[in-house]
């Protein structure tokens, strides 16, 4: 139970550490920022929502793809099966397409998620507010 909780903490240390690192190039971002002329800030602000548009518009090719490979590999996973059934394909072919299928299914999910990410970043980049 000591080992449990102290790997615990550990790993929250070791995160708390990594946090504080990522953030210093943000401060350092910030800082110069502020002593910039506005209007060099009001550019800056329209390249970085310009920035995230077009991240959008990749997340949302990403997402049409990753389906797209579902779609495949349930297609594929369904002919294996139907294989099986008739004695023309092995259990291991049956497991290398389920596992393919979720891959494939995995892949939507993230392709998702990174276009939930960027829509937050669009919300903050067009002055939606802190989160």
């Amino acid at each position: 139970m000591k080992f449990i909780r102290r790997a615990l903490v550990t790993d929250e240390i070791s995160r708390r550490r990594r946090c504080r690192a990522s953030d210093a190039p943000i401060d350092a971002l910030a800082d110069s920022s502020a002593r910039q002329p506005t209007g060099y800030r009001v550019l800056a602000s329209f390249a970085q929502v310009a920035d995230t548009l077009h991240g959008l518009q990749n997340d949302a090719d990403s997402l049409q793809s990753q389906q797209k490979a579902l779609a495949s590999a349930n297609s594929a996973l369904e002919l294996v099966r139907q294989g099986y059934r008739v004695g023309n394909a092995g259990i291991v072919q049956i497991v290398t397409a389920q596992r393919l299928q979720q891959l494939a299914d995995l892949g939507v999910v993230q392709a998702r998620a990174q276009r939930y990410a960027d829509t937050v970043k669009l919300c903050l980049a067009s002055g939606g507010g802190v989160i």
